[in-house]
Formats: structure tokens, sequence, C-alpha cells
């Protein structure tokens, strides 16, 4: 099955071999670019490299042939009916010592050795063998315990033994090409984002859940599952060609950088008071509930539960959302990217469905509404004037006033959005915040998230 969008083939340059390691360098910028089939003929063969693949009904790789100057292989791939991997088996030629033809397919007759991996929850079996256990921030080997050093975006830079000596040092370019000053890259594969890379038989893509992706030129090999909610970005680029600010764990939670995760617990702290502990990040970076849902709701108050179920409808959702705090940040508008001032241009808070971002400003303040209630409006030189009021705001009550513009899907009546943001507002003792002629039950909007 070849699902529309899915790459099903690809005849190119190796560019492990010109930027892993820099072995060799191409004659021409012809073939750098591997545009020109005649160019590629005349280049050095071990730079060749073949994968035919297929994909199943949810655009998951179900099979991968391989011809590439290392091996000749196939990979198939089994997975659960919700796309969780539950089995690789890897076949290929021990004699393969050839440069490959380009273009030609593999003979499977002689894909004679075979390793099988089997994907049980956090455990990983090798030809039935336990090879790894996989715990938060580490994983246990041999009865050994390692762990990971990582960077602001997830990425594995170091891995240790328990008593702190290094196994592993990873650099990375920034779409997830490792330079080649990197060392023990064998020793274990999770490394990207904490995603797992094949580099067997010259493969060299991350395994991503959703959809693999080449890390040497930065793209998925299958469309975007929710391309049709980013119509300004291809549905095959990643982080929207900007790795070294956002991250894509997989799309399924809310994501909050370590910079601004004080900021954000001290909000949940806030709102749900110690119980706020239960609510952690995973070695991915996204948040999560530690323990049962009944335990944690138990002795809420009615707004605290109902703040709560606003949280976890975003926690829970397929699309991932980043939580950040800053008082101006670049956004995507109308296709490009512009600096905003959250403050003077937003109220102290947005939330960008293009970007799918929560920004929050540290510094927010009041913020001068126009009342939705006629009651309240004046007239003068007969015109009607609308009532205007100041409303009190702090990180806390403009945090849920977010996940709650960011739930609703009611854009031209958003009067849900304030009365989600009250139950907070009552929470953490602020008062009252009065429906707008933006967020209101009776006034229609044209408002665009």
């Amino acid at each position: 099955m070849s699902p529309i969008g899915a790459i099903t083939s690809f005849i190119g340059v190796n560019i492990r071999y010109l930027a892993y390691k820099f072995i060799g360098k191409p004659k021409t910028k012809k073939q750098l670019r591997g545009d020109d089939e005649d160019a590629l003929s005349k280049a050095d063969q071990h730079f060749v490299n073949s994968t035919i693949i297929q994909y199943n009904s949810l655009n998951l790789p179900t099979l991968m042939d391989i011809k590439s100057p290392v091996g000749e292989a196939r990979n198939e791939y089994t997975y659960s009916a919700s796309g969780q991997k539950l089995k690789v088996i890897q076949k290929w030629n021990p004699n393969f010592n050839t440069n490959p033809v380009i273009g030609s397919g593999i003979t499977t007759s002689v894909l004679t050795a075979s390793l099988t991996t089997d994907y049980v929850g956090n455990k990983i079996y090798e030809n039935g063998t336990l090879k790894r256990i996989l715990i938060d921030g580490g994983y246990i080997e041999n009865n050994k315990y390692y762990y990971y050093l990582m960077d602001h975006l997830g990425n594995n830079r170091i891995v240790a033994e328990a008593a702190g000596t290094p196994i592993q040092k990873t650099h990375y370019y920034p779409f997830g090409m490792a330079y080649g000053e990197s060392t023990g890259g064998e020793k274990q594969p999770y490394k990207y984002n904490g995603k797992e890379l094949d580099t067997k038989h010259g493969l060299n893509m991350y395994d991503y859940s959703a959809r693999y992706m080449d890390p040497a030129i930065g793209r998925f090999t299958s469309i975007d599952p929710l391309a049709e909610k980013y119509y300004s970005i291809s549905p095959y680029v990643y982080v929207a060609n900007n790795p070294m600010k956002y991250v894509d764990y997989r799309g399924d939670s809310i994501s909050v950088a370590e910079e601004h995760r004080t900021q954000f617990q001290s909000d949940l702290k806030n709102t749900f008071g110690s119980k706020a502990s239960s609510l952690t990040f995973n070695s991915s970076g996204n948040l999560v509930l530690a323990g049962k849902e009944k335990d944690f709701t138990k002795g809420m108050t009615k707004d605290q539960k109902n703040t709560y179920k606003g949280l976890k409808k975003a926690m829970n959702d397929k699309q991932t959302t980043s939580v950040v705090y800053a008082d101006n940040h670049n956004l995507t508008v109308e296709g490009q990217t512009k600096s905003v001032d959250v403050v003077k241009e937003f109220g102290g808070g947005l939330y960008s469905k293009t970007d799918n971002i929560i920004v929050i400003a540290p510094s927010v303040g009041t913020v001068n509404v126009t009342l939705d209630d006629i009651s309240k409006a004046t007239i003068a030189n007969g015109t009607i004037q609308m009532g205007t009021q100041n409303v009190q705001q702090n990180t806390t009550s403009t945090l849920f006033h977010e996940i709650g513009e960011r739930n609703t899907n009611n854009i031209h009546f958003r009067g849900g959005v304030i009365d989600y943001e009250n139950h907070a507002r009552k929470v953490v003792g602020l008062p009252k915040r009065p429906y707008d002629l933006n967020h209101s039950k009776i006034v229609k909007t044209n408002y665009k998230k």
C-alpha cells in the first residue's frame, strides 16, 4: 500500500558518508544535488543508497528494502491497531561486499542473516533475549544502569554509567545528524529528541512513532497526519524548519521546554496546590499525570476539577501544544515569521493555532476589554459606546485562559473561554472576568486563531 504523499522509494546521495564521516566528496555541484541520474552514475558508487518503502493504512512503513554501500537488507515492521511499533525483523545478506547498481533491487534469497526486535512496553528483546529496559532518564542493560544527560530539546548528549563514566557522547547538527566527533555511537540508539536512530545497513532514520525522519535532509518520509491544521507549512517538514526552538515528540501532549518549566509548574501549584507535584514531565518533555486521576482530583474543589478538565483535554489531544513564557516571541503571521509584543498586541497571552503554541508574558498585568453588555453602553454624539473594564491578570489566569482558547471549537461565540478561565480565577483569588466583545455568548466575532 502506498498512501498519498508517502515516499515509496529513494535513490540519491547517501549524505551519511559526506556529512557524518566526511569521507570523500562529490566532484561537481550537479552530483551533490543528486537530481541527475547520469551525474550520480559517475559519482563514487559508495555514496549511492536505494530504499523501497511500503506503508500501511496509518502511513507507517511495513517493509523497507535497502540497497546501500554497506548492506543489502529488508526490514519488516509490525504495529498495534493504534500504530505502536511491536516488532521489527531485519534480514540481510552477510556476504554483501559490492557497490550496488543505481536503482537495483534486493535479492531476497541471499538475505540469510536476521535479527528480530520485539518492543514489549518498556522492554526490548532481541532474538527472544532481553536486551534493554527503558526507564525515564535512562535504561538498564545487562543488569547495569545507564543515564542520559540531555539538552533543552531532549537530545541525549551524554550516556553515562551509574558511576558517572561516559560511554557515549553525541553532538548534533540542528536537524539531528551527528557530528563526526561524536563517540560511542553504537552503544545505544536513542539520541536526537530521545528517538531511536536506526543506522543498520545505512538506513539512518529516526523513528518518531507517527513517522520516520531523515536527519540528513531534516524531513519526514510521509506527510503530517495533522497536515490540514498547518496549511502554510510543508507536510514533510520537521518542526516548521525551526529545530532550535521547537520539538516534535509525537503530537500527543502539552510540551514545555526546560527553561519555562519552573514558571509553568508554579502556575500549576497556584491552581492545584501540593497536588501539582503529580503533574510531571516525562523523558520526552511531555506533561503527564503520575498516578491515578481519581487520587489526583480527590478533595479538590469544583473549580479545581473544572480547571483540570481543560488541562487534561489539552494533554490528551493528538496535537502537541508548546508553552512558552516570553514578553516577545516570534510567530508565523500570514505565512511569515514575525516578532510580536505579547503584552502590547495580545494583552499578555496568546494561543497560535498555526504554530500550536501558548505564549504567556511574565510581565502580564491588567488588560482593558470592551464589554458585550449593552446595559453598560453609553451614547455620545449619536454613537453607542460599549463599556470597558480593566481586568486584573497574572500568569496563572492567563495560562488557563489560553488553554481555554486552545480547547474551544466555537470561535465565533467564545464566552466559554471566559467561563473556563473563571474557574482558575476563583481558585487563585482573582475577580471574576466579564464577557467581552472578543469572548461573548451573544455577540458573534470573526476571530481567527
